[in-house]
């Protein structure tokens, strides 16, 4: 079997390659992405004993993409290539969403109606799709069903890219799924070009933190705001049990913890894996971190995992997730968890 990784040369996916190697040992991955940090792609060769292929190129570029299924058949693709959110890019630049996020998935979608042996084709939306909470927003936890009101350009090409995923399945068969995520953090995150600094998790900016030595500033409003906060590598387990099901009993799922824990509860829970962390409460203005506690539906709500525990999928417990993560930081901090440029998140 021979895994498409497109993305996978960036935070999420990345720990989808490692966690395929670690699991699967007759799987063949190959990865493509728009560039490959050099450490990082060091890093996953290492582990993967010559069944990695890296691919440096354009998911845009329908010609590359047919190339590779000319030299081996590929069996799974996970579509994960796209560029985040930050107000800066989409205002200086606001078609590169539209032609990365969307077109980008045209082109994979085109490509995948010539693969005779595709067996399953997931792909790699955001729980930024249900927006910002409105009269409609479910009181409850976030179910698939929506309501949507994507607010900025990111989000809403990845909704409408969803939307057309759905109906090429429904066209021309296509083993399709759609995933969408909550609140990721976990190893091999860092600033790239496609995300901004201001999208570096809270996790992050905590484990930074420590490394300075210093403790983080937060308004006395973010501790009581909240998030469905969930490791890559959790992600990673739950995208192996889609892709390599026989069946799947829905085309749809939300990846997450299905759990809104405060930022103050994020924090305790940090200390017992990292005793020195320490936070400071300041003004909004001094703040490196200034959330509003009043964002808790919608997208800022917890998601219902309903539909992927039915696989057997549950994310670790957050104490796990957090230590896995430090530990991880641990081997290689100034690499592994580099200095940010300051900026509210």
């Amino acid at each position: 079997m021979t895994v498409l990784i497109t993305g996978g040369g960036g935070f999420v996916l990345g720990n989808l390659v490692r966690h395929l190697f670690h699991t699967r040992s007759d799987l063949r991955v190959v990865v493509l992405d728009i560039s490959f940090d050099a450490a990082l792609a060091r890093s996953l060769c290492e582990t993967a004993d010559g069944r990695l292929r890296l691919v440096e190129g354009d998911v845009r570029d329908g010609s590359l993409l047919r190339s590779l299924s000319r030299d081996e058949e590929i069996t799974h693709v996970v579509h994960g290539a796209a560029v985040t959110h930050d107000d800066e890019s989409e205002r200086r630049d606001p078609t590169r969403y539209i032609e990365i996020n969307f077109n980008g998935t045209l082109t994979v979608l085109e490509w995948l109606r010539t693969l005779t042996g595709l067996t399953r084709y997931i792909h790699v939306s955001t729980g930024g799709v249900y927006g910002d909470p409105t009269l409609h927003s479910p009181r409850e936890i976030q179910p698939e069903s929506g309501p949507f009101d994507p607010p900025e350009l990111y989000a809403v090409s990845k909704y409408a890219a969803e939307l057309v995923v759905r109906r090429y399945g429904a066209l021309f068969g296509l083993p399709v799924c759609r995933i969408r995520l909550s609140d990721v953090f976990g190893p091999m995150e860092r600033p790239t070009g496609a995300r901004a600094t201001s999208s570096m998790s809270l996790p992050y900016r905590m484990v930074r933190s420590t490394i300075e030595e210093r403790p983080i500033r937060v308004s006395d409003a973010t501790l009581q705001a909240a998030g469905d906060f969930l490791s890559a590598e959790d992600i990673a387990a739950a995208v192996d049990k889609l892709l390599f099901c026989h069946t799947l009993p829905y085309d749809l799922f939300n990846i997450a913890a299905g759990v809104r824990y405060t930022v103050s509860e994020l924090f305790a829970t940090f200390r017992l894996v990292a005793p020195e962390f320490r936070h400071q409460v300041v003004s909004s203005k001094d703040a490196e971190i200034d959330m509003n506690p009043q964002n808790c539906l919608a997208r800022f709500n917890a998601y219902s995992i309903s539909r992927i525990s039915e696989l057997a999928w549950r994310a670790r417990p957050l104490e796990a997730q957090l230590r896995s993560y430090q530990e991880w930081v641990a081997q290689d901090p100034e690499r592994r968890c580099p200095r940010l440029e300051q900026g509210l998140m």
